[in-house]
């Protein structure tokens, strides 16, 4: 069975063989599904625009957090309580925090790639992946700036992502100069 994903783009097509099937691992299974209620939880966070990345990161290390319904109460740069809530307020802070993470924490030009640093472990990571997860799931956010490459590689063994798709995803990751030499390569 070929399976084809992503954008419309020629190159941002991923095909898996019809011998490769990847499980789930049933504690991610049921951090997502929440198969023991079927109930989301709802939860008060309170996260401060000037401190948001790490705030968040720290909201999200609970494995649990995908099985509730945040409502978060932002501070501003002032210390005062912003008056925006709802889902708009989830998708201004998932907007900041992927736009801080972009900033901080990868490396490319117009596709990031993730870097590793000494501060951020696996706990740090797994936080990230929540974030990522949960705003797609509650708020249908998805951060495009991630390279295609990085998630095709991340949601499907490496073996079934072709180099071709690699090879078009690190040009969007390496600077236009460069991307032009690159291409002469090829």
């Amino acid at each position: 069975m070929n399976v084809s994903s992503f954008a419309d783009d020629a190159y941002m097509n991923v095909i898996l063989d019809e011998e490769v099937e990847r499980e789930i691992p049933q504690v991610l299974e049921d951090e997502i599904t929440n198969s023991t209620t079927g109930e989301l939880e709802h939860k008060s966070v309170t996260v401060h625009r000037s401190n948001l990345m790490k705030e968040l990161m720290k909201i999200f290390e609970d494995s649990t957090i995908l099985n509730t319904n945040l409502y978060i109460t932002l501070i501003d740069h002032r210390g005062k309580e912003e008056l925006g809530r709802g889902s708009g307020v989830l998708r201004d802070v998932l907007s900041n925090f992927w736009r801080q993470f972009f900033t901080s924490l990868t490396f490319g030009t117009i596709e990031k790639v993730p870097c590793v640093r000494h501060d951020h472990g696996k706990k740090e990571w797994e936080s990230v992946a929540r974030i990522l997860v949960y705003g797609v799931k509650v708020a249908n956010y998805f951060p495009v700036e991630l390279s295609c490459g990085f998630i095709a590689c991340v949601l499907f063994p490496e073996d079934c992502v072709s180099e071709d798709f690699l090879l078009k995803s690190f040009e969007q990751y390496i600077a236009e100069d460069e991307r032009e030499a690159f291409q002469k390569c090829f």
